[in-house]
């Protein structure tokens, strides 16, 4: 089987309906740098099988719970009315030839879709303004009976696709580089173990050993209580069988039990892995989340501090600082005062004269009747002009006033603002100060401001980087590492708990079993009076536990003889890989009992010091053998395809990884960042590569800095 072709339409960063790989047998590599679209090529793999997408932290994720986010962003941008509607879709064109029968090279087409149609015009990266359609799935072929187009849908073409990609051998055979250690745990002897259980037979031969242990369960106690008709003490040898019947019926049931915990444990083992996976992904979201929400509420901290400056000048400035350069003015406003001041005190002065009034008419009438002035003694004969000056002055009633109501109510307020304007004048010499210190301050809180701002674009870039990367934003990379490490803290305490029990178990056992021993001891002494008298249940329990004993022993060498088998194929393509490199050696080992993968001498001594890279080729040189011995045992041959399998190895063991591997699968496809552009050249010409593709992320607006809403995943044909 090999897959021909690969068609994305607006598929993550795949625009359009122009994006299509056609790959031949043999090695097709698909080069790109960070952030191209390489894992995103291998989303639509698994998306249009599986329809799920890997989400960081979460795993794989059914696209149901991802409402539009998988959907390009440029086609979801460029949608301006109502009721546009965008495709999603992903379709892969597969030749079988497998089997020989009548699927027989046939070609399937299969091909995921998923609808969207808009509904408001507000924002297009929103969910909730789209209407979702549920995701369908077709598997197109041409019957060969009667050369028909038959179209399934649903669930007969996940039946189909289950036929054509086992759901037991597909994570070996698509995978991405950082799923190794879940694969592959050499911690863990199950990875190895369910490998194993899959490419062989071996576990046929457990279903028959425990078909086999019930039966000679059965005749055994069948036996005991024919022999026990024959014992010298019936009674207390019935007593003694129904003991040993309890203690084999516990120890049954705990083992039972201890099978059942011990899949427990292994499931919760493997959930373990992929939290630690998941939370060694997420690592860097709770700093950067942190670091962000520390920033931002610096940002805040500082424009309060600008606003209250701010507050603080526009008080400053309607009480003192207009007053700024308006000295002159202060002189002039105080001659004034003083001018208004020396004008009351002349009034207060005319106070002290004499009144007008007086004297009054009373005395006047005297003067005029004596005709003389009583004041200065002078005569005033009548109608003389002193005479008419005197009678001039009779019947005067108003006494004039200089110091008016009016004018005492300016004098109040000229007093209040002469001591305002001694206040202002005293205050006068620091407003320059003042000035330059607020001015001095408000630059400082905006330089500072600025300092932040450009600390906080750098984690904003940092956090762009992240989700490029990553696919989830920020504030969710946050909370699922968050709800991860509660996830790892509950994990790992249901751990603990079933290794206590199974434990527990164990000794309950091997307590049992001492048990049993002693009662045996005794029951034997009251066997039987006669050893002529033959049990037919007791024969047959002979042969019972031999048969189990000899299933036992061929699943313990089948399980020998494929780790063998395993150990040769992985060590085959290890020592081809390592030729190139001097900084690894030694070979792959399986512990026979505990499943751990080591690295050993040409002695077997377990080598020390080994790094990731050597762990890296170690488990992919185990996988090859893997899918290779089931090419073999299931008479079936499965396209290769693999998502940064490389990263830690260094130029030359990557180029010797793939050479191997073209020479392993009849079809391989390898998505890798670590080939540059300028070595796209040289690995064109490598023999053992058949097609070669680059991707490149590109934008049309000739922005160096690109959006979301413009940048899209660009697909070059090298070589095919």
């Amino acid at each position: 089987m090999f897959i021909k072709s690969i068609k994305l339409k607006n598929f993550q960063s795949y625009y359009g309906d122009k994006n299509e790989i056609e790959f031949t047998e043999g090695l097709n590599i698909i080069a790109g740098s960070i952030a191209s679209g390489k894992s995103k090529l291998f989303d639509a793999f698994y998306w249009v099988l599986n329809d799920k997408i890997f989400v960081t932290g979460k795993d794989w994720v059914s696209t149901k719970n991802l409402g539009i986010s998988f959907v390009n962003d440029k086609a979801k941008y460029e949608s301006n009315d109502i009721d546009d509607l965008i495709e999603t879709s992903v379709k892969i064109v597969v030749k079988n030839n497998n089997e020989k029968r009548s699927s027989r090279n046939i070609d399937y087409t299969i091909k995921r879709q998923f609808l969207i149609r808009r509904k408001e015009l507000s924002d297009c990266f929103s969910t909730g303004n789209w209407n979702i359609s549920p995701s369908t799935l077709t598997v197109e072929y041409v019957d060969p009976k009667t050369s028909n187009t038959e179209i399934a849908h649903n669930q007969e073409a996940r039946e189909l696709i289950e036929t054509l990609f086992p759901s037991k051998i597909s994570p070996y055979i698509w995978f991405q580089g950082e799923a190794l250690d879940k694969l592959i745990d050499f911690d863990n002897k199950g990875t190895i173990r369910r490998a194993i259980d899959y490419i062989s037979y071996v576990p046929l031969y457990k279903v028959m050993n425990n078909i086999i242990s019930e039966v000679d369960k059965k005749i055994s106690n069948r036996a005991r209580k024919e022999v026990g008709k024959l014992s010298t003490d019936i009674k207390r040898y019935e007593e003694l069988s129904r003991e040993i019947e309890v203690k084999n019926s516990a120890i049954s049931n705990n083992k039972k039990l201890i099978e059942e915990k011990s899949k427990t444990l292994g499931e919760r083992e493997e959930q373990l892995e992929e939290v630690e996976t998941a939370l060694a992904a997420l690592v860097e979201f709770p700093a950067l989340n942190e670091e962000k929400r520390e920033v931002e509420n610096d940002i805040e901290t500082i424009n309060q501090n600008i606003e209250n400056l701010d507050i603080k000048e526009r008080k400053k400035f309607s009480s003192l600082w207009m007053l700024y350069g308006s000295k002159h003015l202060f002189q002039k406003a105080g001659d004034k005062l003083i001018e208004f001041e020396d004008y009351r005190q002349s009034l207060i002065n005319k106070e002290y004269k004499l009144p007008e009034d007086v004297p009054g008419d009373v005395y006047l009438n005297k003067m005029l009747e004596k005709e003389i002035c009583l004041i200065c003694d002078r005569p005033a004969e009548e109608n003389s002009e002193a005479w008419n000056n005197i009678k001039a002055k009779l019947n005067r009633k108003h006494k004039p006033e200089y110091l008016s109501e009016e004018n005492e109510k300016i004098n109040k307020e000229v007093l209040t603002f002469k001591a305002k304007l001694a206040g202002l004048s005293r205050n006068y010499g620091t407003i320059q100060k003042e000035i330059l210190d607020h001015r001095e301050k408000l630059d400082e809180a905006y330089e500072e401001r600025n300092i932040y701002k450009e600390k906080l674009q750098t984690v904003n870039d940092e956090i762009d980087r992240l989700y490029t990367k990553r696919g989830i934003d920020i504030s969710e990379g946050a909370q699922t590492h968050r709800k991860k490490h509660g996830e790892y803290k509950t994990l790992n305490e249901v751990i603990r708990n079933l290794n206590r029990k199974i434990e527990g178990m164990k000794a309950s056992i091997k307590d049992a079993e001492m048990d049993i021993g002693k009662l045996e001891g005794e029951l034997n002494k009251i066997q039987r009076t006669n050893e002529d008298v033959k049990v037919v249940e007791e024969e047959i329990a002979k042969y019972t536990k031999y048969l189990s004993n000899h299933i036992s022993e061929i699943e313990k060498k089948e399980y020998d003889k494929l780790i063998d088998q395993i150990e040769s194929e992985a060590n085959l393509s290890f020592t081809d890989i390592t030729s190139v490199n001097n900084t690894i050696d030694g070979f792959i080992k399986i512990d026979r009992d505990t499943f751990r993968v080591l690295n050993v001498d040409h002695d077997g001594r377990e080598l020390e010091n080994y790094n990731t890279g050597h762990h890296t080729l170690m488990k992919m040189c185990i996988i090859n053998a893997i899918i290779s011995l089931t090419n073999d045992y299931k008479d079936a041959s499965y396209p290769f395809i693999t998502d940064a399998p490389t990263s830690n190895l260094d130029d030359k063991a990557t180029f010797a990884y793939l050479e191997s591997i073209s020479n392993t699968f009849n079809q391989s496809i390898v998505i890798t960042k670590d080939i540059a552009e300028d070595e796209i050249d040289d690995i064109k010409n490598k023999e053992y590569v058949t097609g070669l593709f680059h991707l490149k992320i590109k934008n049309d607006t000739g922005n160096e800095i690109m959006d979301r809403k413009d940048a899209y995943t660009q697909i070059s044909s090298i070589k095919n």
